[in-house]
């Protein structure tokens, strides 16, 4: 990826706002959700950004608690298991995730996944590691906060990280 690259993604504008797509769910997806509603059999309304969706939670939760939940099925009703707890630090968030992702703790995929954590963007393994492959090799003249705004546009756009 070149400097013209970075300028292209970050100045691209669409007409379609991204808070107006229904939010699509990938298997291993991480995102940050809290619960509004809880039904039976343990199914429960998320807000996640400014959408809700419907899914089965791998354990019970109460209504109020906020944390980052993985998708296990895609089904027609999506399934979603608990990554870290409501009452875990920032720090301790981005640990449990690095943990739970088998990801390297290295100072970038800190930076990306910290960046990622403080917009609310869904994450997933594959691109937190070619995230972390663009922070090692930025080209000169691109600062790493508009490499942060460049990936964070990206994943707006769902676009691939290639």
């Amino acid at each position: 990826m070149n400097l013209s690259s970075f300028n292209a993604i970050q100045g691209q504008n669409t007409n379609v706002q991204s808070a107006n797509q229904p939010m699509t769910l990938r298997q291993d997806q991480i995102f940050h959700g809290t619960i509004n509603k809880i039904f039976p059999d343990q199914t429960a309304e998320l807000q996640v950004g400014n959408q809700k969706l419907i899914a089965k939670l791998e354990v019970p939760l109460k209504v109020g608690d906020a944390q980052f939940f993985q998708v296990t099925n895609t089904g027609a009703t999506p399934e979603l298991k608990v990554v870290t707890g409501p009452t875990a630090s920032p720090q301790q968030q981005m640990q449990q995730l690095m943990q739970s992702m088998n990801l390297p703790k290295t100072q970038e995929m800190q930076q990306v996944l910290g960046h990622f954590i403080k917009q609310q963007l869904p994450i997933t393994k594959e691109n937190m590691l070619a995230a972390e492959g663009f922070m090692k090799a930025l080209p000169e003249g691109v600062t790493k906060a508009e490499a942060l705004q460049t990936l964070q546009r990206m994943t707006e756009l769902k676009m691939p990280f290639t």
